[in-house]
């Protein structure tokens, strides 16, 4: 990895709305570099990472589910994650999360092709 010289921008939209039980949000992120000295042959590159999340409470809000996904078409990477938290009592909750990165490349989400992940917590509420 090396440091050159260059321009960058980055924009996006986004939209969040109740749907019924679900909260949905979605956006698009435009990311564009331009260099001075050219990087593996291309003098510039732009990125679209189009992201999708839901939100659930269920059984009079013991039970909590996220999801969130991310997709990058220019580079066919993406990255899914699902979050589901129990509670147990009023100040304690179990919670689990598992997260699965599809794809590589030079994107921000296919620099971690190898970094799927899954967990288990228990937490106290003080």
């Amino acid at each position: 990895m090396h440091v050159v010289k260059g321009q960058s921008f980055d924009a996006g939209a986004g939209l969040d709305r109740r749907a019924g039980q679900y909260r949905i949000s979605g956006s698009v992120l435009i990311h564009h570099e331009a260099y001075h000295t050219p990087i593996l042959g291309d003098d510039a590159r732009t990125d679209v990472s189009l992201i999708l999340a839901s939100d659930r409470t269920l059984a009079r809000e013991r039970y909590h589910v996220r999801t969130f996904g991310v997709y990058n078409p220019n580079e066919s990477s993406g990255f899914a994650r699902a979050i589901g938290t129990m509670k147990i009592g009023d100040k304690v909750a179990v919670e689990g999360s598992g997260g699965w990165f599809v794809g590589s490349g030079r994107d921000i989400v296919g620099r971690f092709a190898d970094s799927d992940f899954v967990y288990a917590r228990l937490r106290y509420y003080f």
